[in-house]
């Protein structure tokens, strides 16, 4: 059976778990690339509150294996449409969009959305009204 490196609150996975699962692993490259690929969001945002000297063992893991892109217009479109917050983009511009992509039988927002939110995509399916599950589903699957 696979180990879980972090566990996830009720609000999915924060920082205030994912900065103790980064510091328990700063030592195993493979642990912090497995952290970093399934939580990219709130890794990055949580590598602020790792010391220094932990972070300079961090970060060469995570640029080898990091697809920069200095500009990804896909991205930048998604992010106009779904309008974000002062805090960027949170559960609150995530829900609606993936609802309004469902009645619209957008497949491809919600192909998007997943691609570049998976964390916050993951968390919403628990929010979202079942009436619209169906065609996230089916979305999904022509992935």
């Amino acid at each position: 059976m696979e180990e879980r490196l972090v566990m996830a609150g009720p609000r999915g996975v924060t920082r205030h778990q994912m900065i103790p699962a980064i510091r328990e692993n700063v030592d195993k490259p493979e642990n912090i690339l497995k952290l970093y690929q399934e939580y990219p969001e709130t890794f990055m945002g949580s590598l602020k509150y790792i010391p220094k000297g932990e972070k300079a063992l961090i970060m060469p893991v995570i640029e080898e294996n990091h697809e920069i892109s200095p500009i990804n217009e896909e991205k930048m479109l998604l992010e106009q449409r779904l309008r974000p917050a002062r805090k960027g983009i949170t559960y609150h511009q995530i829900i609606p969009a993936l609802e309004r992509a469902s009645e619209d039988k957008n497949f491809k927002e919600i192909q998007l959305i997943k691609k570049y939110y998976p964390e916050k995509f993951q968390g919403s399916m628990k929010y979202i009204a079942k009436r619209y599950m169906p065609n996230i589903e089916q979305a999904l699957s022509e992935e």
